[in-house]
């Protein structure tokens, strides 16, 4: 799986973070397509409880888009973002430590090659 530096809300950075957000004008998923969005966290990760996405229309005022709680230490989890997600989405990492990495971002569909 091939991410774009431009579709990555984290790219393996301790779990503690706040928040990371995307522009989806940015990354032009395509209309009608929901958004899948892969979240991997490292068997070293600690204290993460869930993941929340929100999005906005101008980057300013953010409403809950999908809320996830749950244990995915040393796993990745895919979630599907609804087609009418707006333009921008931030994802946060929800509980946490300083140990592990997080890497987060949307797979784009299609064909994907490395160069």
């Amino acid at each position: 799986m091939i991410f774009d530096k431009h579709a990555l809300f984290f790219n393996g950075v301790a779990p503690n973070s706040s928040s990371g957000t995307i522009d989806t004008k940015t990354i032009g998923p395509g209309p009608g397509e929901p958004l899948r969005v892969v979240v991997s966290l490292t068997p070293d990760a600690s204290g993460v409880t869930g993941v929340t996405f929100t999005h906005s229309d101008d980057d300013s005022t953010y409403t809950t888009l999908v809320a996830y709680t749950g244990d995915f230490i040393g796993k990745s989890r895919e979630f599907l973002l609804p087609v009418n997600t707006k333009r921008y989405i931030k994802m946060t990492v929800n509980g946490g430590t300083a140990n592990g990495k997080v890497t987060a971002g949307v797979c784009l569909a299609g064909t994907q090659i490395a160069v």
